[in-house]
């Protein structure tokens, strides 16, 4: 069967899938991955205002 550039699309976004990563987080309870959600989403609010803060310090 031919490759088509669905195959070639899906193969090269496969090479930058880290495969652990994906089992980790499907080893998890829908509970499990809602918590690390809300304390990624914390992470990066903080991220934001620290930025925000070393902007106005900067000028």
């Amino acid at each position: 069967m031919a490759e088509t550039c669905f195959d070639i699309l899906a193969e090269r976004f496969a090479r930058d899938i880290d495969r652990d990563l994906v089992k980790r987080g499907l080893s998890k309870t829908p509970t499990e991955r809602l918590a690390w959600l809300e304390e990624m989403q914390t992470f990066a609010e903080a991220a934001r205002r620290a930025r925000e803060k070393a902007r106005k310090s900067d000028g």
